[in-house]
């Protein structure tokens, strides 16, 4: 018993003589830091203020012209032209082969086109022969002869070597039309620009297909693609199922009873696609001229913000408070520290709502440019 309080009381001096030994933390004064922050603050050189652009002014508008619309309203992202050359096409019109006046006006359609929309040509009828027995080769023969590009140099050859042998597969080859758009990835989220087939035939369907369920899935599936049909010395009947097809496409038929007819309408083609495309360059141009000195403003604006509010300031006090070696000022640390993240957090949240407000009014303006450019386009030139 007696040792045990003996031992009690020897605890209660080590506990007294150990409180004595232990300092007391420095409870440093708000006076005293804030004096100190206003100091330190002092020493640095942020100036918030430079980094608010100055929006200039945008340089004048082009003129637009509308688009002429022939085959219709909506521009091609790129065009496909699926060439007959099926056996039939071996036959004559006023003298010479339709195989050779296609060939012709077709190779002028697509270099002429390839200068401003990506262009490509898909051959159906090439294959095997008109007989029974060459009927499954030459319905599958569909081939892509040009892959969907602009520039096309090597056109004239592709298209030269073509001979009309087979049969007429058209629903097979608008379904290959669909997966080779399937296949690509869009070129621009644009939702009035779509892929455009243009389908020159002189015959009705002959490998047992659905023509017409083929164009109308093509046109309402996600490619949206729009489906023109150029009738090529068709009679009364054939043209029904034609314009069907077109019908079921999204687009329109045109019959062309000769080579001149035929070139008129491709040549027409041309310039209606043509058009739109120049038509919705111009107004990509002017928006661009619109939202060229907002990006000329806040193109430098976040390595400025960067800057002022934490290579002039931020970095710049917390290395002084680091620093810092005397005993009450060491204990403002803390303190310090919360008052530099809250001021530097202010000064950047201006800056940013500065910015984001700056990109709002960017975006309206390219708005405003692309209306001022639809409400104030020129007729199309004739």
């Amino acid at each position: 018993m007696l040792r045990k309080l003996l031992l009690v009381v020897l605890l209660n001096w080590c506990v007294q003589v150990l409180a004595q030994d232990t300092p007391t933390p420095v409870q440093p004064s708000n006076d005293l830091c804030d004096q100190l922050y206003a100091q330190m603050k002092a020493e640095t050189s942020p100036d918030p203020e430079i980094c608010y652009p100055t929006v200039g002014e945008a340089k004048p508008f082009d003129q637009c012209y509308k688009p002429f619309d022939y085959f219709g309203d909506r521009q091609a992202s790129q065009v496909l032209l699926i060439l007959d050359a099926s056996g039939s096409m071996a036959g004559q019109i006023n003298g010479r082969t339709k195989m050779s006046v296609a060939k012709l006006h077709s190779a002028k359609f697509l270099v002429e086109m390839a200068n401003d929309l990506p262009v490509g040509l898909v051959v159906y009828g090439h294959k095997g022969s008109g007989d029974e027995s060459d009927k499954q080769e030459s319905c599958s023969g569909i081939e892509l002869v040009l892959p969907v590009q602009q520039g096309r140099k090597e056109v004239g050859d592709a298209i030269d070597e073509l001979r009309p042998t087979g049969w007429t597969p058209l629903a097979e080859a608008l379904s290959f039309a669909e997966t080779q758009f399937s296949q690509q990835a869009s070129a621009k989220n644009d939702k009035d620009a779509v892929p455009v087939v243009y389908l020159i035939s002189d015959g009705e369907e002959t490998c047992d297909g659905d023509p017409v369920a083929a164009a109308k899935s093509l046109h309402e599936s996600g490619i949206k693609a729009t489906v023109h049909v150029i009738g090529f010395d068709v009679d009364d009947e054939t043209q029904i199922q034609l314009k069907a097809i077109s019908d079921a496409g999204g687009g329109r038929f045109f019959p062309a009873k000769d080579a001149s007819a035929l070139r008129n309408h491709l040549n027409a083609a041309i310039r209606s696609e043509v058009s739109h495309a120049h038509y919705n360059t111009c107004i990509l141009t002017n928006e661009v001229k619109a939202i060229a000195p907002f990006r000329r403003a806040t193109l430098s604006m976040p390595a400025c913000i960067n800057r002022e509010t934490q290579g002039k300031f931020g970095s710049v006090m917390h290395k002084q408070i680091r620093a810092l070696t005397g005993e009450e000022e060491r204990a403002c640390s803390l303190r310090l520290m919360s008052q530099v993240i809250n001021e530097e957090s202010a000064m950047r949240k201006s800056l940013i709502n500065a910015y984001e407000k700056l990109q709002e009014q960017r975006t309206a303006a390219a708005e405003a440019a692309r209306q001022y450019s639809i409400d104030n386009a020129l007729p199309a030139k004739q």
